[in-house]
């Protein structure tokens, strides 16, 4: 029989926390802040961080676990194949044609063998993983935009020209005199394109036109752009900002190797917990607590423990079921029962 492990709890953004789905990032006007995720819940939108961005995260953990536990078991620095590590980290490729069917058996040997296929499935050959990461919702659709000026020293301040020589002074100023001409050629041009596009004879949008012509083509000898200009920049979910966020992952009764192998995985990724975009930005960084409860078929839901995981410092976990969880992985490691090479 198969029982349910729920992690129900939420993930606090202990930075801001930014992201776009390609979707998003391509809906932008130019000059706007790039977006950070939403979604819609109970007819509202929230600001979101999206379960595929979670699952990824611990994915790659789990790979990054799989690829250290092959180099001790085999004693070679580079133990698994491109495909097997296309397969450890994204699930592999679906190409053309139909995907190679697996028996039970099979299945059997993921499930106790190569457990992040069976945690987080495959797609050559197709399995669906036995996790399921729900998205992360914030209570509010609020974010905070971070943007800047890009500036240029030499211009804010004038001593730095003292460390160049005379020959790069030149180059200086002649890059500020095109700069600058360039900018006056951009706003005469908005303003030629207005009257052209507002012409009431086709005489004066053709004479317009011309004009148009003529600036574009001083425009492309300036090759020159200025450095010292504001920044779109991006929203975020603030820091600080608590987003409810659940999992579920179906175990086979007395089989808790799986439910051990995401712990562990969870416990890798607390040593490095930054998801999203703009990291280097100083974005990104999250902490995650969970209830965790077990439920089944005439069975009750029950809680079983509590999960933890602390940025920097690694994952608390309490509670007889998942600590047994993590032996049970930790005795089938140690007797190197697992193979996370190629499946077929």
């Amino acid at each position: 029989m198969n029982n349910i492990i729920h992690f129900t709890g939420h993930i606090e953004t202990v930075q801001p926390y930014a992201s776009a789905t390609p979707s998003l990032a391509s809906s932008v006007r130019s000059g706007q802040p790039t977006p950070v995720t939403r979604i819609f819940s109970h007819g509202e939108q929230f600001l979101s961080i999206n379960s595929a961005t979670i699952k990824g995260t611990l994915r790659r953990s789990a790979a990054d676990i799989a690829f250290l536990y092959e180099q001790e078991k085999t004693k070679s620095d580079k133990p698994l194949s491109l495909k097997a590590h296309k397969l450890n980290r994204t699930g592999g490729s679906k190409g053309k044609g139909e995907s190679d069917r697996l028996s039970p058996a099979d299945y059997d040997t993921i499930n106790n063998e190569h457990l992040i296929v069976g945690l987080f499935g495959a797609g050559d050959p197709f399995v669906a993983g036995r996790l399921s990461v729900n998205h992360a919702i914030a209570k509010h659709n609020s974010p905070i935009v971070i943007d800047g000026v890009r500036s240029d020293d030499f211009l804010r301040d004038p001593n730095m020209l003292a460390i160049l020589d005379e020959a790069n002074i030149t180059e200086f100023l002649e890059n500020t005199a095109d700069v600058s001409e360039a900018s006056k050629l951009k706003k005469q041009r908005k303003s030629v394109l207005s009257s052209m596009l507002n012409a009431s004879t086709p005489l004066e949008k053709d004479q317009q036109k011309k004009l148009l012509d003529a600036l574009d083509k001083k425009l492309e000898k300036f090759k020159s752009v200025s450095t010292q200009m504001p920044l779109p920049g991006f929203e975020a979910i603030p820091g600080g900002d608590i987003l409810d966020h659940s999992m579920r992952l179906e175990v086979t009764d007395g089989n808790l190797i799986q439910l051990g192998f995401l712990l562990e995985a969870m416990e890798y990724f607390a040593f490095n917990p930054v998801i999203g975009g703009k990291k280097a930005n100083g974005c990104g960084e999250i902490k995650m607590s969970y209830t965790v409860s077990s439920s089944g078929y005439k069975l009750p839901l029950s809680e079983i423990g509590k999960v933890t995981l602390i940025p920097y410092v690694g994952l608390e976990v309490s509670g007889e079921l998942l600590q047994a969880a993590l032996e049970q992985y930790r005795s089938a490691k140690a007797n190197k029962v697992f193979n996370f090479a190629e499946i077929i």
